[in-house]
């Protein structure tokens, strides 16, 4: 789904949980999709049923990020104050972590 569409489901609190996934990129070229390439991240959403998407850019595939500031900036801007973080499992990191944003206002 994409952004607008995302945001939508956000606003109607039909989204249930979110997963920010660390992954190999999708595009570019197929050299750059070895283990130890850099890493970019993914948005991963359920709602309804146990449904779930990936959130995707407009001219397909799924949107990735480089940066998980930049990400987690979108998801803050967009109301959103909790989400799983997933690690790419070839690095020696936590499998699963996550965060919430604390309300300052």
């Amino acid at each position: 789904m994409v952004e607008s569409v995302f945001k939508e489901l956000l606003q109607q609190n039909l989204i249930t949980d979110i997963h920010v996934i660390e992954t190999l990129p999708n595009k570019g070229k197929p050299a750059q999709k070895i283990a130890g390439s850099t890493t970019v991240w993914i948005i991963k959403f359920y709602y309804g049923d146990s449904q779930s998407s990936l959130l995707e850019a407009a001219r397909g595939g799924p949107r990735e990020w480089a940066s998980l500031d930049s990400l987690s900036n979108l998801l803050r801007v967009c109301g959103v104050e909790k989400y799983q973080v997933h690690f790419s499992p070839e690095r020696d990191r936590v499998p699963q972590e996550s965060f919430e944003f604390a309300n300052t206002i």
